[in-house]
């Protein structure tokens, strides 16, 4: 759901709804944060991150999104290792390192980039 609502949002330039809703996404998870065995809400809190790093980006603040997909990364690490079979784990931490990889190189830190897009395609 938070996929369809974020892709719904962004395409219709509501940023602030998308602020809004993803605040408190944020606030439940920091409230009640998922369990290390608790693989479907390390997910859908991954997708919050994600939702969260793409807002702080669209509004032009690189070190704030640049925390969130790391953040993202490190939630998306431990799904990828407790099911290293899990092809969506893999395709999710992959989608993590490349979105970190976009926000290095707006930043000019090329070599950091680089690093980021080649664990993006291991």
């Amino acid at each position: 759901m938070q996929y369809d609502l974020r892709n719904t949002l962004g395409k219709l330039g509501h940023l602030e709804m998308m602020g809004a809703i993803n605040a408190r996404i944020m606030k439940y998870y920091e409230d009640h944060p998922p369990e290390e065995g608790d693989v479907d809400a390390l997910r859908e809190r991954g997708v919050a991150l994600l939702g969260q790093g793409d807002l702080t980006l669209a509004q032009g603040d690189l070190a704030g999104a640049l925390e969130s997909y790391q953040s993202e990364l490190a939630t998306r690490d431990k799904l990828a290792k407790q099911d290293p079979a899990n092809l969506g784990w893999q395709f999710d931490l992959a989608t993590a390192h490349g979105r970190i990889g976009i926000v290095l190189e707006v930043q000019g830190k090329l070599p950091e980039a680089l690093a980021e897009y080649r664990a993006y395609q291991d």
